[in-house]
């Protein structure tokens, strides 16, 4: 805390040297009120009370602008820590780090006044790269690569300075999944081929400007599909929402040496990825709670029986997901 130097004898100083004391108090005072801020998140990242708080928020007020870092409040670990242009925190202008709960590297990659520019990484919790990406004023450009956690590459993007592009896609078996060509950066153009899992065509779709014009589907044979309806959809568990309930409440159980207090809550949230054949894999802590906590949420989503995969352009193919996990007493 800042403490102000207060002269000995404030009955010698003339009313307008006291005024501009105060002035000069007020002025060093405020000053360095503003060179600090503490705020306080809960498990959805909305502001709350200290009691409620899952993430510790501190912004320092430096020579180069606002330097924030995140931290997980039961872990005491740094979630994320990089410098914005504003006290709000609403322009990223600078380098940024992001960790995993366990402590690992998860992202690093740098704003110039909110825009992405340069490398950007990306890395599973094994520390193995998951994307390697090129940007050039908020635009990917260059060469950009993915791969998958078992190491086989995902997808490959090749840009020009004019925005003009080749994408290519593969499964985690090394088969081609897509392939097609952006123009202004982000806009599909021309012919793009899709494959199911084994090889095959399974669809074929003419864009321009980004707009679907035209597309043919095809079955893991590579039959003609005369039914062109959209199928896509999400991931989802067998059963639905009440299946996937019961199979957690099943497979959950509350700690019998703690207790809830205060009505707290203690929900954890994980992340993961369910593959085109349905398997949930790359299970992450998003939200921790404590070793004890964030171990049964972590365990009962990687037993988990396989899901529905996603399917996208007539195939099957990988899908994130985001797990509120809400302990209760009751499971016991």
């Amino acid at each position: 805390m800042y403490i102000p130097i207060i002269p000995q004898n404030l009955s010698l100083m003339t009313p307008a040297k006291f005024l501009f004391f105060l002035i000069a108090i007020f002025t060093i005072t405020t000053a360095y009120s503003q060179k600090k801020t503490e705020r306080y998140y809960d498990y959805k990242w909305r502001p709350c009370m200290i009691e409620d708080a899952r993430f510790y928020s501190n912004v320092k007020n430096t020579d180069t602008g606002w330097y924030r870092t995140d931290v997980f409040i039961n872990l005491k670990k740094i979630q994320m820590a990089g410098l914005y242009e504003d006290q709000e925190n609403t322009i990223s202008n600078g380098t940024f780090y992001w960790f995993y709960s366990i402590g690992i590297i998860k992202s690093v990659g740098r704003y110039v006044h909110n825009k992405k520019e340069g490398v950007w990484l990306n890395y599973f919790q094994d520390r193995s790269l998951k994307d390697s990406l090129n940007y050039k004023d908020g635009n990917l450009t260059g060469i950009s690569l993915g791969w998958y956690s078992n190491g086989y590459p995902r997808d490959s993007l090749n840009v020009d300075a004019k925005g003009n592009g080749v994408f290519v896609s593969w499964f985690d078996n090394g088969n081609p999944s897509s392939a097609g060509k952006y123009i202004e950066f982000n806009k599909q153009q021309g012919t793009w081929q899709y494959f199911h899992k084994n090889g095959k065509l399974s669809s074929v779709e003419v864009f321009d400007h980004n707009i679907l014009k035209d597309k043919h589907y095809f079955d893991e044979n590579g039959s003609a599909i005369t039914d062109t309806t959209s199928r896509d959809r999400d991931a989802y568990f067998a059963g639905g929402s009440k299946a996937w309930s019961k199979y957690m409440s099943k497979n959950l159980h509350f700690p019998s040496n703690y207790e809830i207090q205060n009505n707290h809550q203690i929900i954890n949230v994980v992340t993961g990825t369910i593959t085109d054949e349905g398997k949930v894999i790359d299970v992450e802590d998003n939200v921790p709670v404590s070793d004890v906590f964030d171990k049964l949420a972590l365990d009962a989503l990687k037993k988990s029986p396989n899901w529905i995969p996603a399917v996208s352009h007539n195939r099957k193919v990988y899908d994130t997901f985001s797990q509120s996990v809400n302990f209760s007493q009751s499971y016991d």
